[in-house]
């Protein structure tokens, strides 16, 4: 299979020179020409950025920009991105002189709790330059792509993302490596903040028994709450605010996107007696205001001293799936059983 596969791609490209397409954009838009069991990684030019990579199992297709040290794209094969992405700033370049911050979108990760970044990098916003506004460094393997941050000067510590499909299901899975080069050990949790398009609901299992184990089923973390909070059936649910920024923390597992189309679950595992920031919780939501409709899916793993040759991971698993139900709650608790 493989050496027919290698066949394929070569016929597609003699095809691809009389056709003027790339090769990658054929076999891209056509799912059904990729092998069951295959991963195709292919270069790309995305919006501007030519360093790019498209990563595709014929059910769903990932874009990774290592310019930005972001990936950008996770949608079905066809279909349209879940994530949130700025278009004002599509192909512009990461700046870590930049003052303000430059919110190109995405998933991302920062190191945690927030509240040492000030006296770790002398700011307390924007994020720390080494994670969020230096370009990465990417490296194509057999059939998955790392993502290699630069070496943040402030804390000494370099990202190494690992992002993979499952080869039959619409699933990514990215592990987040902090690795500690240099200066003194500090406390840091592994935080990944998916930015998605304003949903039309966000779930959350809770349950009585992690609720009394951890001493907390939820923790407010701005003044305001997001919009249509409630807690039904185990499940906390809730909207964007248009109007002003909120955020609240949880104890959980996972937590599910949703829009009329699409469905993104994020399942994340919770260590026991462990240490966690903002109070103990391992998942926040962030629901950010008008002009830009967006929420942020965010995870967070223990903090732990990591000293200079250690290492420290986290692992996301991200399950897309269609809508079945026209009713937000029924699906949410499909997704979520």
């Amino acid at each position: 299979m493989h050496y027919l596969f290698l066949f394929l791609v070569i016929v597609l490209t003699q095809i691809s020179q009389f056709a003027c397409l790339p090769v990658n954009e054929i076999i891209i838009n056509n799912p059904k020409l990729l092998p069951g069991g295959q991963v195709l990684i292919l270069r790309t030019n995305y919006h501007g950025w030519s360093n790019s990579v498209i990563m595709s199992n014929g059910k769903i297709e990932v874009i990774v920009v290592p310019e930005i040290n972001r990936i950008m794209v996770f949608r079905f094969c066809g279909g349209e991105n879940v994530f949130w992405e700025n278009m004002k700033l599509l192909g512009q370049k990461a700046d870590s002189e930049a003052k303000d911050w430059i919110n190109f979108g995405g998933d991302k990760s920062w190191p945690a709790p927030q509240s040492a970044w000030i006296s770790i990098t002398g700011r307390g916003w924007p994020p720390p330059k080494g994670f969020d506004s230096m370009p990465a460094t990417l490296e194509i393997r057999k059939d998955y792509v790392q993502l290699i941050s630069a070496i943040d000067p402030s804390y000494g510590i370099r990202v190494i993302r690992t992002i993979s499909l499952n080869k039959s299901k619409p699933v990514m899975i990215v592990d987040t490596v902090y690795e500690k080069l240099w200066g003194e050990p500090l406390d840091v949790s592994v935080w990944v903040i998916t930015q998605m398009r304003d949903p039309v609901g966000v779930f959350i299992p809770v349950s009585e028994k992690m609720a009394l184990s951890t001493n907390l089923l939820f923790v407010k973390l701005t003044d305001e709450l997001p919009s249509d909070f409630c807690i039904t059936n185990g499940l906390l649910s809730l909207t964007r605010n248009q109007k002003t920024g909120c955020k609240i923390g949880v104890n959980s597992e996972s937590m599910i996107w949703m829009d009329d189309k699409y469905v993104l679950k994020i399942e994340f595992s919770r260590k026991k007696n462990a240490e966690y920031p903002d109070h103990g919780s391992n998942i926040e939501v962030w629901t950010n205001p008008d002009p830009y409709p967006y929420i942020e899916l965010e995870t967070l793993g223990p903090i732990v001293k990591l000293k200079k040759g250690e290492k420290v991971k986290a692992t996301n698993t991200y399950i897309l799936s269609r809508r079945s139900s026209f009713i937000a709650l029924q699906d949410a608790q499909r997704v979520r059983d």
